[in-house]
């Protein structure tokens, strides 16, 4: 036990001035495999020389476009004789016009005409028509436009009654550009930018059950936007049984 106490406080005390790669070359297990890495230097060299696609190069170089969000919805002011001033929607992914029963009365536009159209909306349910209305002009400030409108029985948007298809953006030679949020028409040599920013958008009530007044970009709800929307008739029975609410909202309101 003394001799091996011994030795090992001598081997402790020993110290060898040897780097860690030398010291692998010299032991026998990996002193074959650095020699085949030494002798295949170049090899190396060109393995390491990896070439970048396009799309690696561009996350390398930092040239990948920022990422934005929501630019909102596209509306289009309309102006008719009968009505005024209404907004519509620009809806790319609906092939034609739609048209509320109720804004089709009060336009009180030509006799609709029949035809064997079945719409089916996002929701899969199949809805019948009443009808077609063909040559509407739609006016977009000093241009008028002709388009055709499928006339349909629903609850629309008090704002934003109207829904143009791609039929519209089309006859008026629209060009939309999304990351400035506008819509460009053209009529003739003349040409009108519409600025989505400058509309107001009004946010989707999703529940019918309760009534929200919402300040969309600064503008409020007129109360007798809202007061004849409740008392359309052609609303169903559950909006009806909100008129008492509304007038007590309305008069609480009035005398705040």
């Amino acid at each position: 036990d003394i001799l091996a106490a011994k030795f090992m406080e001598i081997f402790r005390d020993l110290h060898f001035e040897l780097s860690f790669a030398d010291a692998l070359v010299h032991m026998p297990k990996f002193a074959p495999m650095f020699k085949k890495l030494l002798n295949n230097k170049n090899r190396l060299i060109e393995l390491t020389k990896t070439p970048l696609n396009e799309n690696c190069l561009a996350v390398v170089l930092k040239k990948l476009p920022e990422k934005l969000g929501d630019p909102g919805r596209f509306l289009i002011l309309c102006d008719f004789l009968e009505f005024g001033n209404c907004l519509a929607l620009a809806d790319l992914g609906a092939s034609i016009n739609l048209m509320p029963l109720s804004i089709w009365k009060k336009l009180k536009l030509p006799t609709l005409n029949d035809t064997k159209m079945v719409l089916e909306p996002a929701d899969r349910t199949i809805s019948k028509h009443t009808g077609v209305v063909e040559n509407v002009f739609v006016k977009v400030s000093k241009f008028y436009f002709p388009a055709d409108f499928v006339i349909l029985d629903f609850i629309a948007d008090p704002r934003v009654p109207l829904i143009l298809g791609r039929l519209f953006p089309s006859t008026a030679h629209a060009i939309i550009n999304v990351h400035e949020r506008e819509i460009i028409i053209r009529q003739d040599q003349q040409s009108l930018t519409i600025q989505c920013g400058d509309i107001p958008s009004i946010k989707k009530v999703e529940q019918i059950n309760k009534i929200d007044f919402i300040n969309a970009a600064g503008i409020d709800f007129e109360s007798e936007e809202i007061e004849n929307f409740i008392n359309d008739d052609s609303n169903p029975f559950g909006l009806k049984i909100l008129r008492s609410i509304w007038m007590k909202t309305f008069f609480f309101l009035r005398d705040c």
